[in-house]
């Protein structure tokens, strides 16, 4: 998505600034969910429990707010992948269900 087109006056440059901020708003809406259940399938799928549980830390960290990006639905998605993460771990090795060792 990049914009090509030259701006004319402060005016235009300043709706570019609005558009681009917009733009760039709805792609980290439409795909930041979608990554993050991705990245978790992997993590799962390789045995990486606690990375996964990792994550939930990123996505709920107040300093990034990116727990703003999901829809109610998506982050239900997202606790039920993360509650089958630590039900792996706890069963699978000595640590507890945030990842650390007893």
């Amino acid at each position: 998505m990049i914009d090509q087109s030259e701006p004319d006056d402060e005016d235009s440059m300043t709706d570019q600034g609005d558009s681009r901020t917009n733009q760039m708003a709805l792609l980290r809406k439409l795909c930041l969910p979608q990554l993050t259940l991705l990245l978790h399938s992997v993590l799962h799928s390789s045995g990486m429990f606690a990375k996964c549980l990792k994550l939930a830390d990123l996505i709920a960290a107040e300093k990034f707010h990116l727990y703003q990006e999901f829809s109610q639905d998506e982050l239900q998605k997202l606790l039920q992948l993360l509650h089958k993460s630590a039900v792996s771990l706890a069963g699978d090795t000595r640590q507890d269900m945030f990842g650390y060792d007893f």
